[in-house]
């Protein structure tokens, strides 16, 4: 008996996907994310500075943590615009 096999064609559609590199990643969930958090905290530091408020060792420590975090951030915020994840080997 002989045995007949079709190889059928599957299709699958799936959304856009997001172009890592393009500013459309910037409206992404996880883009949009970043983004406010990256106007948080500069928005935190910014506020502390103008008012002059942060005193001693305290305050030092505050405002060097959110400059910290503002700067980690726009670096990966730029990394994933420009597409450079390839480069890294931890990605």
């Amino acid at each position: 008996m002989p045995v007949t096999v079709t190889h059928p064609t599957v299709t699958t559609t799936v959304g856009s996907p997001t172009v890592i590199g393009s500013p459309r990643a910037l409206t992404q969930p996880l883009g949009l994310l970043r983004l406010l958090q990256l106007v948080s905290t500069c928005m935190a530091f910014s506020l502390v500075a103008s008012a002059g408020t942060w005193r001693g060792y305290m305050g030092n420590w505050s405002m060097f943590t959110w400059c910290f975090c503002f700067a980690v951030t726009l670096v990966i915020l730029l990394v994933e615009l420009g597409g450079f994840q390839a480069r890294f080997p931890f990605f």
